[in-house]
Order: structure tokens, then C-alpha cells, then sequence
């Protein structure tokens, strides 16, 4: 057997390897085993875009449903502009304003609505870390 060809199928099995070994790492923060994520934010500017972004890839490079609400808890910066653009963009996106805070009535009703299957991200205290 020509060495060649043995180093060849070694490099295209270790090129597989660590193909693999990427994904997992570059796909673990969106894998989420529900079909609906809750996101509570408030002041989250910097991050929220590209959060959203983020899930709405990997939702569809799996293959599975786009159900994603945004609970905005009084942001004071450009959280709410940002949610309503991307929420034109990307159809299988709700967004519900809150004036001070969100209410445990509203969180309960989508987190609860026929569904078991949710995820809440509370983005809230990253706001409240920056800011001290």
C-alpha cells in the first residue's frame, strides 16, 4: 500500500473529526431541546440582535420549528427598535412591550400555553451587571 494514500484517508478522517468537534461547540448555546425559547430582556442592545440571529440559524440549519418570544421588561436604550426590525425579518417571532416589568401573568402565559416543552433566557441581569 502507497503511504499517500494511507495519509490521505487519515487526513480526510481527521478533517471529519474535527468538523464534527467544531459544530458541536459553535451549535451548543442553540440547542435547546424545546420547541419554543422565552427571551426576557431589558437594556440588552449589544447582545439581543445577535442572539436572535443566532437561534433563527441554527433553528433552520436543523430543521426545527422557529418559535421564539421576546419580553421586553421597560428597556431604555435600543432594545425595542432592534426587536421590531428583526420581528419584520423573521416571521416566527413575537415581541410583547412591557412598560416596567414583565408580569408573572404574561411570563406564565407563554411559557404555559399548552406547551411543556419551553425555554426562558432572562437577559435582565445581564443588563444589571453593565451597569454597576
Amino acid at each position: 500500500m502507497e503511504w499517500w494514500l494511507l495519509w490521505g484517508t487519515l487526513l480526510i478522517i481527521g478533517s471529519g473529526g474535527l468538523i464534527a468537534c467544531f459544530y458541536r461547540i459553535l451549535c451548543f448555546p442553540f440547542r435547546t431541546r424545546s420547541g419554543r425559547l422565552v427571551l426576557v430582556t431589558r437594556n440588552n442592545q449589544g447582545t439581543i440582535e445577535w442572539i436572535i440571529r443566532s437561534f433563527f440559524f441554527w433553528r433552520r440549519m436543523s430543521g426545527k420549528p422557529e418559535d421564539l418570544v421576546c419580553l421586553d421588561a421597560g428597556s431604555l436604550d435600543d432594545t425595542g427598535p432592534i426587536l421590531l426590525r428583526l420581528k419584520r425579518r423573521y416571521p416566527g417571532m413575537k415581541v410583547c412591550f412591557y412598560p416596567d416589568e414583565v408580569p408573572e401573568k404574561a411570563l406564565k402565559l407563554h411559557t404555559d400555553c399548552a406547551r411543556q416543552d419551553t425555554d426562558v433566557w432572562d437577559l435582565r441581569d445581564d443588563a444589571r451587571s453593565q451597569s454597576s
